[in-house]
């Protein structure tokens, strides 16, 4: 079956001369020349679906309805379906069972003038929104889909986008476009009070970013070492790394609680070694609980295991005997991925399977920090 853009007529433009009449059909042919051009290039040059934004959430007071946020794609004719602002959209099931929630591109005639006899004079390129109960033949993008179990609902998030339950948000038949703007993260690292962290992880969170931005989803920029409370709040994912006690402050504390209430993900790494990991893992625990967080180990099904990378577990780092926990964007790891990303440490260099298992697995703390940080955006009063 030959691509969308190929089963079209053969373009027509207009072909100038003095004395043309310049009336409704020309201007109208003029015109369409240039629209079937920009559809036709956004088919073959970046194909149909999301560009960025138009994400589905549960309005902030459980209900049945959701939030359809701003965002741009392009339908299946190449048509650009652009939502500027957040729409609040209630669904109205009449009995339990699957339902789509899509978005359709429309023209709406506007701009009705008396000299034109009450004709409109202009076209507003607008969208509209519905639910169904089937995907339609028309053109049109996916959103979301949810399988209710009652028909009064309510209709929440998907505590796993990976693996949605009844009556969530499920996203993943959203068909997003082969070429999209790549999302901004920034990585850095604090020291805890006076201890630097070591300078092999710090080349190895530099070459993490070169990573991410080598690859099509991330521009990567690489803070180095940060202070809290001032450079750190735009960082995606924050780096602290040490042995021994944990000393912090209640300033200190505070800020790493905003930062983890904007969205942002603390990676912290024991680097004692064993299953325990000493004082310093002793200190992120307690300092998660006085946060508010729980840690539990990451096992299979953990978002971090599928963010991007698909793992059963956490793979090795450049340290063995320890495990990685996480809760409330806190994690710790007693695995030692900072000098894993560097290539291993001298006394112990890894092969290259184990390097490129610990790379993929810190995308997936960055792709993971990401998720999160867009979660609470999306979650902040926008109607």
């Amino acid at each position: 079956m030959p691509p969308r853009y190929l089963n079209r007529q053969q373009m027509k433009r207009l072909s100038p001369f003095e004395g043309l009449m310049i009336d409704a059909q020309a201007w109208t042919d003029a015109h369409l020349y240039h629209q079937e051009h920009q559809r036709v290039h956004a088919l073959a040059f970046h194909g149909a679906g999301i560009v960025t934004g138009l994400e589905v959430t549960a309005n902030t007071t459980p209900d049945l309805s959701v939030i359809i946020h701003p965002g741009l794609g392009v339908d299946p004719e190449g048509n650009v379906i652009l939502v500027t602002r957040a729409q609040r959209y209630y669904l109205q099931p009449k009995e339990r069972g699957l339902i789509y929630l899509i978005i359709e591109f429309r023209e709406i005639p506007t701009d009705r003038a008396a000299y034109s006899g009450e004709q409109p004079t202009r076209l507003v390129e607008a969208y509209r929104i519905q639910q169904r109960d089937s995907l339609p033949d028309t053109p049109h993008l996916e959103l979301a889909r949810i399988r209710l179990e009652s028909a009064s609902g309510p209709v929440a998030d998907a505590g796993d986008p990976h693996n949605p339950g009844p009556d969530a948000i499920d996203g993943r038949f959203r068909q997003m476009v082969a070429v999209r703007l790549r999302d901004e993260v920034a990585l850095g690292a604090i020291a805890a009070r006076a201890t630097q962290p070591p300078e092999l992880a710090l080349r190895g969170l530099r070459n993490l970013a070169r990573e991410l931005t080598l690859g099509e989803t991330y521009r990567a920029a690489y803070r180095g070492v940060v202070q809290l409370g001032r450079d750190a709040g735009d960082c995606t994912v924050l780096y602290l790394a040490g042995s021994g006690s944990l000393a912090l402050d209640q300033n200190e504390l505070a800020t790493i609680g905003v930062y983890l209430q904007s969205g942002g993900v603390l990676f912290a790494e024991s680097l004692e070694g064993g299953q325990g990991g000493g004082g310093f893992a002793t200190g992120i625990k307690v300092l998660a609980e006085r946060l508010g967080a729980k840690l539990a180990a990451v096992d299979r099904g953990h978002p971090l295991l599928d963010a991007r990378y698909p793992f059963s577990l956490p793979p090795p780092g450049a340290a063995s005997g320890g495990e990685v926990l996480e809760g409330g964007g806190v994690i710790l790891s007693g695995l030692d991925y900072g000098s894993a990303w560097a290539g291993g440490t001298s006394a112990q260099p890894l092969g290259r399977g184990a390097i490129r298992e610990a790379v993929e697995f810190g995308i997936n703390v960055v792709a993971y920090g990401e998720a999160r940080r867009r979660l609470v955006a999306l979650k902040q009063p926008s109607l």
